[in-house]
Parts: C-alpha cells; structure tokens; sequence
C-alpha cells in the first residue's frame, strides 16, 4: 500500500556538504487506499514498546576552600541521551529507519534522516560550571558562575513538492499534484549551534547593625551575562528563507540592585 521514493535535498551551503544529496527511506500510501482507514484494536504489547527513552549520565565536581575566604568549585556532568519511537505499526518511513539504524552496527547515512530514533551524543549534554568567592578590600567580596552548554539543536524541516517528489515515486503524491511531504534534511542529534558560555557576577559587602545583637545587612550587586553574549538557545527548523533565523537568544546583560536584611 506505500511506494518508496528518494527527494534530492536542495543545493544549500548551510546544509551538510551543500545540500544536493538524495534523502531516501521516504513513502507515500497508494492513491487506492488513501482515503481507507479501518480501525482495529489490540493491546499495544502485542507489537512491542510504544516509546523508550534511555539517558545514561555521569558527573561530578570539586570545591576547594583557601585562607582568607577565598572558594572555588568546579562542576562537569555529561551523558548520552537515546529516544526510539518508532513504534507505528503500519508506517515503512518509521520501520525502515529503526532497520538501518540497528542493522550491521551501523547508524542512518545523511540520505535517511527519518527522526523517529535520536541518539543524542555526548557533547550535546555536557556541561561544565565553575564559581569562586573572592574577598576585596574593606568587606567587599566578589563571586563568580561560569557555564558552558550545549547550543540549540539544528533541524532542517523541508516541504518537498510533489514535483520533487514524482521523479523518484513514478507519480505525484497520493495528496495531489500541489500537496507537499515533510523531509528532514538534517539528521536530528547531529548539528547543534555554537555552545553557550555565560559569566555571572556578584559584588557583596556585609554590614553589621547597630543595636540588633544579631543584626546584619547584606547589599548585593548583580551583573548577569556580563560579557552580553547573544547565543542562540533555538532557531526557525523549517527549512526556507527564514531557516535558522534565531527564535530564542540568550536574555542581555543584566544589573540588578538588591539586598538582606538578617535579624
């Protein structure tokens, strides 16, 4: 009832290796059966897992105290993040994918990007974090947070007309001549943007108030983002003129004003 077909990717330097590589394990339903639908129902065990998600991580970190106030900690944690939801019974896109991806050791090629199983590596979940405390003169103090994360991941969602289509599948698609198939481009858990680096900053002096045998008042000094980095944290995933146009940007350097009051 499905006909397999292949789309050439378009020609796009952004793409891996310029785009114009053939995207294959794609199908359409047949023009008969595309308006047939009977529903049958089973348990679901009877076809195996529905969905599955696998994370296997690991960290750690350190904090070392000297004289005269002075602290620092380090912190990295990473691991390996696996989702299969491959589970429809009656979709080849999905089957044929969950076949490549586990046959002969080997995972899908760029030219079978079907997203139902992502292995996300260890890079993407890596993160490493530092701080420190730093005593100033006349009772100030300084401390620091620094982090470096993973950027948003890249996808390419292109709406492949049937015209591109009709080469490889000897017709247009069942939906018509005008009627459009979702393809990824871009293997999901491949391609992320530029890691996110971000520094954070605290100035602190602590008063003792007179007449309160426990009084005490803290005024901070906050700068967030002090290096006013712009990193992308998400980007436009369908794939056009506006394709990896930033959605969402690391918020800008921020002052911030505030204080404690212990008594």
């Amino acid at each position: 009832d499905y006909s397999p077909y292949c789309v050439p990717a378009p020609a796009d330097p952004r793409l891996p290796g310029g785009g114009a590589y053939p995207v294959c394990g794609l199908y359409d339903i047949s023009v008969a059966k595309r308006a047939f639908s009977q529903n049958v129902i089973y348990p679901s065990t009877n076809f195996g897992s529905q969905q599955t998600s696998v994370n296997n991580y690991v960290g750690g970190g350190v904090q070392a105290r000297f004289a005269g106030g002075k602290r620092v900690g380090l912190n990295l944690e990473g691991g390996t993040q696996e989702t299969d939801i491959c589970f429809v019974v009656n979709n080849p896109e999905q089957a044929q994918y969950n076949i490549t991806s586990a046959g002969a050791g080997g995972t899908a090629s760029a030219t079978n990007t079907l997203p139902c199983h992502v292995k996300t590596p260890w890079l993407a979940n890596t993160v490493v974090k530092a701080n420190g405390s730093y005593p100033l003169p006349y009772g100030f103090s300084v401390n620091g947070t620094y982090q470096n994360t993973a950027g948003g991941i890249i996808l390419a969602n292109w709406a492949a007309p049937s015209s591109a289509i009709a080469p490889s599948l000897g017709r247009n698609l069942a939906a018509g001549a005008n009627a459009t198939a979702s393809v990824p481009l871009i293997q999901p858990g491949t391609q992320y943007e530029n890691r996110r680096n971000q520094l954070d900053l605290r100035f602190s002096k602590t008063l003792n108030l007179p007449g309160f045998a426990k009084g005490r008042f803290q005024g901070n000094f906050d700068i967030y983002n002090v290096f006013n980095a712009n990193s992308v944290l998400a980007s436009n995933t369908t794939f056009g003129p506006n394709w990896l146009k930033p959605t969402t940007v690391l918020a800008g350097r921020l002052l911030q004003v505030g204080g404690r009051l212990d008594f």
